[in-house]
C-alpha cells in the first residue's frame, strides 16, 4: 500500500469504514482483530472496545423503534450540527449548573451516556467543562456545583486516563487552574446583579459584602499573578492546539479571536481596582448610583468574557486540530498508537459556552442546524428517538430498559407520559 493511502487510513476516524466495510457480520475476523491489536494497522486502544461493541451488535441485534420519543431531562439545550465541508458531527448541551430533579418516566443525560457509551461503535471526543489535567494526572478535589453536568463528570472521569473506554475525554475549563479568582469573578458578577435589581442599596451590607469577597481575598493581586501565568501556562497551551488545525480558515479565525478576543492585561487590573476603591468611597452618594452601575459593567464584563472565551477557544481548538501519534509500552514492547480527529463530538459545557461556540459553529463556519434549538429556558425536552447523539452519529442502537422506562417500551400508545 502506498504512503498516501497509509495517511489517509491513518487518518479514517469511522469504525463503520475502518471494520464494518469489509469484515462486518464476520465475527471470527473481528475476534482476530482484537487478539492480533498490536499488528493491526492504526491501532488505537480505544478501537478495541469499539470493535467489541461491534461484536456485540451483531450477536444481540436491537430493534426499539417501537420508542417514538426520549423525555431527556437536565439539559437546558440540544443541538445538533452537521459540516460537510470539516466533516464534522457535533452535538451541543447545555447545562446551568443548578441541580436537577429527574421526574417519572424521564431518561437523564446521565443515564443516557451511562448506557451509549457502554455501546457505542463511533469514535467520540466528548469535551466537558471540568478542570483542565496536566499530563492527564487527576490530583485536584473538585467542587463543581451539582449539576447534571457534573453527575455526568463524576460517571465518565475515570474515562480521562482509561484507555477502555469507548470515547476520548475531554476536560476543557481550561481557566480552573485559576479557582480562586472565578470564585471571586462570581461574587463580584453577584454584587452586580444585586446593584442592578435594588434602587436602594443596603450599605453596610455593601461594605461587608467588599470587604469579604473583594478586598480581603487579595482578589487584584490575584489577577497580577493570573497575567504572569496566563502567558507561562495557558497561552501556550491554547496556542499549541491552533497550531495544529489544518483547517487554514478555522486557523486564522480562531487565531484572530484569541490574540482579540482573550486579552486581559495589567491597565485592566488597575481600572478595576479603581473603580471598586472609588465606589467603596462613595457608597452612600445616590447620584453616583447609575453610574456606578454602568462604569460596572464596562470593567468587569469584560473580564468575565475574557474567561469565557479562553474555555471556548481553548475547545474549538481542540475539536479542529490533528493529532499526532503516539507510542506506548505494552509487554515490554514499544507500540505506536495512531491518534486521529474524530468526525464525532459531543459538547458538555454551561449554557454561556454553549451559546458563543453555536454562534462560531453557525454563523461563522456555515454549520448547519439538523435539529435543536440555540438555546431554551428548559431543562427537559420531548426528543424524537432520531435526534439523539447516537441515531445523529448514524450509531448502532442499544436497549433502553431502565425502571423508567419500561412503561415507554410496553405502552407507547400513552402519551401522557410526555407531557410536562
Amino acid at each position: 500500500m502506498s504512503e498516501e493511502k497509509e495517511q489517509t487510513l491513518c487518518s479514517e476516524t469511522d469504525i463503520d469504514i475502518y471494520i464494518k466495510n469489509k469484515f462486518y457480520n464476520n465475527i471470527p475476523i473481528l475476534e482476530g482483530i482484537i487478539n492480533n491489536f498490536k499488528n493491526i494497522r492504526c491501532p488505537n486502544p480505544i478501537l478495541k472496545t469499539l470493535i467489541k461493541n461491534t461484536i456485540n451488535h451483531i450477536k444481540n441485534p436491537v430493534n426499539i423503534l417501537q420508542v417514538p420519543k426520549i423525555k431527556l431531562g437536565g439539559s437546558s439545550s440540544i443541538v445538533n450540527l452537521y459540516s460537510k465541508k470539516y466533516n464534522k458531527y457535533i452535538v451541543l448541551l447545555g447545562d446551568v449548573h443548578l441541580p436537577f430533579i429527574s421526574q417519572d418516566n424521564m431518561f437523564t443525560i446521565k443515564e443516557y451516556f451511562q448506557i451509549y457509551f457502554q455501546n457505542n461503535t463511533k469514535l467520540i471526543d466528548f469535551f466537558i467543562e471540568v478542570p483542565f489535567y496536566h499530563k492527564k494526572v487527576i490530583t485536584q478535589n473538585i467542587a463543581l456545583k451539582i449539576s447534571p453536568l457534573s453527575e455526568t463528570y463524576e460517571q465518565l472521569k475515570n474515562c480521562y486516563t482509561d484507555k477502555n473506554c469507548s470515547f476520548r475525554f475531554h476536560a476543557v475549563d481550561i481557566r480552573m487552574e485559576f479557582l480562586k479568582i472565578n470564585t471571586i469573578l462570581q461574587d463580584i458578577l453577584n454584587l452586580l446583579y444585586y446593584l442592578r435589581q435594588n434602587d436602594h442599596w443596603d450599605i453596610q451590607f455593601l461594605r461587608t459584602y467588599l470587604d469579604d469577597n473583594i478586598f480581603n481575598q487579595n482578589f487584584f493581586n490575584l489577577l497580577l499573578n493570573h497575567i504572569d501565568e496566563y502567558h507561562r501556562l495557558i497561552e501556550p497551551r491554547i496556542q499549541k492546539q491552533i497550531n495544529n488545525i489544518s483547517y487554514n480558515d478555522i486557523k486564522n479565525m480562531l487565531q484572530t479571536l484569541f490574540l482579540t478576543e482573550s486579552l486581559y492585561n495589567i491597565q485592566d487590573i488597575i481600572k478595576l481596582k479603581n473603580f471598586f476603591d472609588d465606589f467603596s468611597q462613595n457608597l452612600e452618594n445616590k447620584e453616583r448610583h447609575n453610574e456606578f452601575i454602568q462604569e460596572f459593567e464596562k470593567i468587569i464584563l469584560p473580564l468575565n468574557k475574557y474567561l469565557i472565551n479562553l474555555v471556548d477557544i481553548y475547545t474549538l481548538s481542540r475539536i479542529f486540530r490533528n493529532f499526532l501519534p503516539y507510542k506506548i509500552i505494552e509487554s515490554g514492547e514499544k507500540i505506536e498508537y495512531y491518534n486521529p480527529s474524530p468526525k464525532y463530538n459531543i459538547l458538555f459545557l454551561g449554557q454561556t459556552h454553549i451559546d458563543n461556540i453555536y454562534s462560531i459553529l453557525v454563523n461563522d463556519l456555515d454549520f448547519q442546524v439538523v435539529f435543536g434549538e440555540k438555546r431554551t429556558v428548559r431543562r427537559s425536552f420531548e426528543v424524537l428517538y432520531e435526534n439523539l447523539p447516537h441515531k445523529f452519529f448514524n450509531d448502532k442502537d442499544f436497549v433502553i430498559f431502565t425502571k423508567t422506562y419500561t412503561k415507554v417500551i410496553n405502552n407507547t400508545e400513552d402519551n401522557d407520559i410526555y407531557d410536562d
